[in-house]
């Protein structure tokens, strides 16, 4: 985990902080020094694994669930000047809340230079949404490989047989940028999606109308 080429001791553990159950805090010590320490985070448990890449760079995965999967720590953390730095925090990858509630993520695998995750929202338009994008090591640094995907899942979309009903008017864009209108879906017209964007807290979702197979852009 430090890097110096030795076994390390990691400890991960709930620290009391008073009588009262509810004021419980979250301690990471490295070879007993502490690296990571967050003194009131109430949780119900806490998710850990290493995550180490082929070129031996070493990311910890920490998730400390509570009410609603809402958590303090959940993301990739690596080891730097004694500390614990987060590199990705997967609780903000969509933004302030302005998208949904309930952000968490996993890591979903771990292959050669890259380590795929999985984030979860519970989105104010699509319900319940998990996103699947890779982060590879380039210079230094762990970066999203694009911001487009083709894997995702999406509840409403599997109960309802890959289609999405619009239940009002909505725009539909030519490009990212959102700039240029290319058809208008009416209530009632069935979509289904093709991939997802996500860039900046921002999301944007290409769909195709089932009727005409029109595809384009949807904030």
């Amino acid at each position: 985990m430090t890097g110096d080429g030795k076994a390390d001791t990691i400890r991960i553990s709930s620290v009391s902080l008073e009588a009262d159950e509810w004021n419980v805090g979250l301690k990471v010590e490295i070879n007993g020094k502490k690296v990571l320490y967050k003194k009131d985070c109430y949780y119900y448990g806490i998710e850990a694994s290493l995550c180490t890449l082929k070129n031996g760079k070493v990311y910890l995965y920490l998730y400390n669930p509570g009410d609603d999967g809402d958590a303090y720590y959940c993301g990739l953390y690596q080891y730097k000047n004694g500390k614990l730095k987060c590199v990705l925090n997967m609780n903000k990858f969509y933004g302030s809340g302005k998208l949904g509630y309930h952000t968490n993520g996993e890591v979903k695998a771990v292959s050669g230079n890259k380590i795929t995750v999985g984030i979860y929202q519970q989105n104010y338009e699509l319900g319940g949404i998990s996103v699947y994008f890779d982060y590879i090591y380039s210079k230094g640094k762990l970066v999203q490989s694009s911001n487009v995907t083709k894997d995702f899942e999406c509840w409403a979309l599997e109960n309802n047989g890959g289609k999405l009903t619009a239940n009002y008017h909505i725009t539909v864009y030519t490009k990212k940028n959102c700039k240029e209108k290319a058809f208008i879906l009416s209530e009632g017209d069935q979509i289904k999606i093709r991939n997802i964007y996500c860039k900046s807290g921002k999301m944007l979702l290409r769909v195709q109308k089932i009727s005409d197979k029109q595809i384009g852009y949807i904030k």
